[in-house]
C-alpha cells in the first residue's frame, strides 16, 4: 500500500466524504473497505467494527464511498467511518471502520 501523510484529527469534520477505493477483485469486501480508510487516513491501524457482506456473490461492491460517521473526542483522536459499497447504483454492502488520526 502506498503510504500517505497521516491525516490530522483537527482537519476532519462530521459528514466529510471519502471517495474512491480499490477495485482489486482479489481482496474481500472488508479488506477493500479497510484499505480505503487506511489510504485516506495515512495509517495502517484501521479496524472494522461492523461489516455487512454483500447479500449474494452476484452483488459485488464495485463503487466505494465513505463518510465520517463519528469523531471521538477523547484522547484517542479516532474517527469512525461508514463505508458503503454499491453495485449498479444499488447499496449492496456496508462497513463501519475506526481509525486513529494524527
Amino acid at each position: 500500500m502506498k503510504q500517505h501523510a497521516l491525516r490530522r484529527f483537527a482537519d476532519v469534520r462530521l459528514g466529510d466524504t471519502i471517495a474512491g477505493g480499490t477495485s482489486d477483485a482479489r481482496l474481500s469486501w472488508e479488506s477493500r473497505a479497510c484499505r480505503l480508510v487506511q489510504e485516506w487516513a495515512g495509517a495502517d491501524g484501521a479496524s472494522a467494527l461492523h461489516v455487512e457482506e454483500a447479500p449474494s456473490p452476484a452483488a459485488i461492491p464495485r463503487d466505494l464511498a465513505a463518510r465520517i460517521y463519528a469523531r471521538h473526542l477523547d484522547d484517542s483522536r479516532c474517527v469512525t467511518i461508514e463505508v458503503v459499497g454499491r453495485d449498479r447504483g444499488q447499496v449492496c454492502a456496508s462497513a463501519v471502520i475506526r481509525v486513529a488520526l494524527g
